[in-house]
């Protein structure tokens, strides 16, 4: 991988400066990432991520580091925020068991594909219940919108929130449902089954 990198720099002083951080600080990055992350692959990933990065758009901030804690403090920060970012993106997957009904990011659970694969799995009561089990505002909002069938503006006009806020209260919403679904042993993240 180090010679992908160096590959990426044209001047060799930035190369040589580049090869000394990783030698130096490649392990710790790993090492890092894998308790974020729980697997040495993904780790590895976290840190190759940082890495190109430095690598493609950020040479000049290594050469302005001149204290060797300073850059140590640096690249377990860019690591963990990688390592930290993908375990969230990781957790966005979800996947229903029986009917290997794949439901991808976040902000791809569209009102429709939710509700066909959260109905498939329980009756409208189970579900109703499941919402009113939420947090008060999530509840509120995931109500008013799947069960009373308002419209996002609506939910927003009743609820004196911003539309914005609306949205991402659904978004969070779901995933929690989904998440309190996961407990009860009716939906399992993708990221759980292997």
């Amino acid at each position: 991988m180090l010679a992908l990198y160096l590959s990426l720099i044209g001047n060799e002083v930035y190369q040589r400066l580049f090869e000394r951080v990783y030698f130096s600080h490649r392990k710790q990055m790993v090492t890092l990432a894998m308790s974020i992350l729980e697997s040495r692959e993904d780790a590895e990933d976290a840190v190759h991520d940082v890495f190109y990065v430095i690598a493609k758009k950020h040479l000049r901030v290594l050469q302005t580091i001149t204290n060797e804690q300073d850059m140590k403090n640096y690249l377990l920060k860019a690591t963990k925020n990688r390592a930290l970012n993908m375990k969230r993106d990781r957790k966005k997957y979800v996947l229903l068991q029986d009917n290997d009904i794949v439901l991808s990011k976040e902000e791809d659970l569209n009102d429709s594909s939710f509700l066909d694969a959260i109905c498939d799995k329980m009756t409208y009561q189970e579900l109703v219940d499941a919402i009113r089990s939420l947090d008060g505002k999530y509840e509120e909002v995931l109500y008013l919108h799947f069960v009373l069938e308002m419209s996002v503006p609506e939910v927003a006009e009743l609820l004196y929130r911003n539309i914005h806020t609306v949205k991402k209260q659904l978004v969070r919403g779901k995933s929690m449902l989904i998440d309190r679904l996961t407990v009860n042993g009716g939906v399992t993240r993708k990221d759980d089954k292997g």
